[in-house]
């Protein structure tokens, strides 16, 4: 089995080829989704990143406003790389774990 990171700028065509590959039933896991799945209320990323960056990202219904976010950490190369340093471990942990579920699924070893 083959896993292939596809990557690229925005307007790059990564959704347009990730959509071809899944008309031919390939499995794809889109780290971009996962970065948004982590940041759901009572996930791990979610309390993290609420303790790290307080309640003011949060909108009325608890979920995290992420261009709040973004206008914070986008303004300061620290607290960038604190966001980086939280988000990205587990982001990268579940794409591991969702590898690791398709290669039981489809049986193949590697």
């Amino acid at each position: 089995m083959k896993i292939i990171g596809l990557t690229g700028g925005i307007a790059s065509g990564k959704s347009t080829v990730s959509n071809y590959l899944k008309l031919k039933g390939i499995d794809v896991i889109d780290a971009d989704l996962i970065s948004r799945e982590i940041y759901k209320v009572g996930e791990k990323a979610y309390t993290l990143v609420v303790k790290e960056f307080g309640k003011e990202i949060l909108e009325d219904d608890l979920t995290i406003n992420r261009k709040r976010l973004g206008n914070i950490v986008f303004n300061n190369l620290d607290k960038l790389q604190r966001l980086n340093e939280i988000t990205h471990p587990i982001i990268l942990s579940e794409i591991k774990r969702r590898v690791d579920n398709c290669l039981k699924i489809k049986k193949v070893y590697v």
